[in-house]
């Protein structure tokens, strides 16, 4: 199961861009990254929407 935290509107953040990726795939729903991945946190982190 991928790691996700719910920020709430909608937005997601995972430990990595694999975790978002799978996370997404998980409803069908293709994945959109919101700033740069790592930007705000620890390296790796991404923050991310499932539209």
């Amino acid at each position: 199961m991928p790691r996700v935290t719910r920020l709430g509107d909608g937005v997601f953040q995972s430990p990595s861009a694999q975790d978002a990726e799978a996370y997404c795939r998980n409803f069908g729903a293709p994945m959109r990254f919101l700033g740069a991945p790592g930007a705000g946190g620890p390296a790796g982190e991404v923050t991310y929407r499932c539209d």
